[in-house]
């Protein structure tokens, strides 16, 4: 697979989108946490996001051995990893925001 300049820039810039969206969506979980456990809890996305990555990695090379194409393997990833993306954009914006702890300094009307 040879995509070319315009090609390679695209795939850089997608892949930038979704770091920048990774930071964005760890911001929004530390966010939620009460502070006496926000400590422990980007411990555990950060562990959370390792591990994701590792298993993800360790799927893709078994799938590439067993169908014989890495071009399929990860055109088959892509797609999970967006559709993983859209489900834990849902996820947060669905939860209600009075289940969602308040920020420091932000006051809520009752």
């Amino acid at each position: 697979m040879k995509p070319g300049l315009a090609g390679a820039l695209t795939s850089l810039a997608l892949s930038g989108a979704g770091t920048a969206y990774q930071a964005i969506m760890q911001a929004e979980v530390m966010g939620r946490l009460p502070l006496h456990v926000r400590g422990s809890g980007g411990g555990f996305v950060r562990a959370g996001l390792r591990i994701g990555q590792g298993v993800g990695v360790a799927f893709a090379g078994a799938a590439a051995e067993l169908t014989g194409s890495t071009s399929s393997t990860l055109g088959a990833a892509g797609i999970v990893g967006c559709c993983s993306v859209v489900a834990a954009a849902l996820i947060i914006a669905f939860i209600p925001t009075e289940q969602a702890c308040e920020k420091p300094g932000r006051r809520t009307s009752r």
